[in-house]
C-alpha cells in the first residue's frame, strides 16, 4: 500500500488541480504512518534486550504508542490542510 499510495502522490503532483495538493498530502502523511505501524511494533517487541517493553502486537504499550501516532496523524492532517488552503488563498490574492 505504501508504494502505491507513493506512487499516486508522485502521479498527482504533477497535476495543477487544487484538489489534488489536499489527496497528495493525504497518501504522503498515511505513507508515513503505515512505516510507523511496523516500526512501533518491532521496536517495542525486542528493546531493551532481554527485557522487550511489549510481549505481542497487543500488549498495552504497543496498542497505547499507536493511538498516540494516529492522534498526531489526524492533527497533523489538519494543520497541513490548513496550511495549503492558506497558501492557495495567498497565492489568488496576488
Amino acid at each position: 500500500m505504501i508504494l502505491l499510495f507513493l506512487a499516486i502522490a508522485y502521479w498527482l503532483h504533477r497535476s495543477n488541480q487544487a484538489w489534488t495538493k489536499y489527496v497528495q498530502n493525504f497518501l504522503m502523511t498515511t505513507t508515513l504512518l503505515l512505516s510507523l505501524i511496523p516500526a512501533v511494533n518491532e521496536t517495542l517487541t525486542r528493546v531493551p534486550l532481554g527485557h522487550p517493553l511489549a510481549t505481542d502486537i497487543t500488549s498495552p504499550a504497543i496498542t497505547q504508542t499507536l493511538m498516540g501516532l494516529l492522534i498526531l496523524y489526524v492533527i497533523a492532517l489538519i494543520i497541513q490542510t490548513l496550511f495549503i488552503r492558506k497558501m492557495q488563498k495567498a497565492t489568488h490574492k496576488e
